[in-house]
């Protein structure tokens, strides 16, 4: 684990509560990225602290906004982020799964370029799906 290694079981709860109510999982060129947005910037400095990563600041959409910024892990570090927070997510557990299924079949198998492709395209299906899944399970308005 990349920066603080003594990161406790609280800070994985609050990852994962920042992971299921602002964050996203997703893959992208064949990688799995997990990405958290908010206007806390002192909260993903301590992410990027636990887990590594990058921190970017996101342009205004409006001048009325507050500042964004946004704390990414890909890869590697994205799979380990997913394995220790896994357990305590609500909203993405299902989303966190089939990621962390994609990371092992890659590690795994020596596949090539286009089978790292295929099975991205798989994973990115799969997320989709489990979006809307959580879209239907919301109670009506």
């Amino acid at each position: 684990m990349a920066g603080n290694a003594l990161a406790t079981c609280t800070d994985y709860h609050v990852f994962a509560g920042f992971l299921d109510g602002e964050g996203c999982i997703r893959v992208q060129d064949g990688v799995v990225v997990v990405e958290v947005t908010t206007c806390s910037l002192p909260s993903l400095q301590e992410l990027r602290e636990v887990f590594g990563g990058n921190l970017r600041r996101r342009k205004k959409r409006a001048s009325h906004h507050r500042r964004q910024w946004t704390w990414s892990v890909r890869g590697a570090e994205a799979c380990v982020a997913l394995i220790v927070c896994e357990e305590f997510l609500r909203e993405k557990r299902a989303q966190a799964a089939v990621a962390l299924a994609y990371c092992k079949v890659c590690d795994s198998l020596e596949i090539g370029e286009s089978g790292r492709r295929a099975a991205a395209t798989i994973l990115d299906k799969s997320l989709r799906y489990l979006k809307t899944m959580e879209h239907d399970d919301a109670p009506p308005s």
